[in-house]
């Protein structure tokens, strides 16, 4: 499944019988998202961080190897980008006035790559 030029990060496991990928680094889970094939999944994202902060070229990204092009900080908008995700949920324990944020997913004028934007569930 995987290629052997680059090691996956993190362990893959089980959890439940579900699969799970457990890393150290944020971005890392990108790794298992792309290298899945998974497509327009729902992302329930527990974190104090959004993790879609500053612009990844995923022109660039041509494997799940590539991982490594992002930051824990900004690797969830490159994966909205190639329809990995299509939802996400964001849950923000640290967060008094509004625990769950949702980011909804539009798609931009004249054809442009899908673009987001920030909703608050409350």
């Amino acid at each position: 499944m995987f290629s052997k030029t680059k090691s996956a990060p993190g362990i893959l496991t089980s959890i439940e019988g579900i699969p799970a990928g457990l890393v150290n680094n944020h971005n890392e889970a990108f790794f298992y998202w792309m290298a899945s094939g998974v497509k327009n999944a729902v992302l329930f994202h527990v974190d104090a961080h959004p993790d879609m902060n500053g612009a990844v070229n995923v022109g660039r990204i041509k494997s799940a190897y590539d991982y490594d092009e992002m930051s824990p900080a900004n690797f969830i908008c490159p994966a909205v980008n190639l329809e990995i995700i299509s939802s996400i949920y964001w849950l923000n324990p640290h967060s008094i006035k509004r625990k769950l944020q949702g980011l909804c997913v539009t798609e931009t004028e004249y054809g442009k790559p899908l673009r987001s934007k920030l909703c608050f569930i409350n």
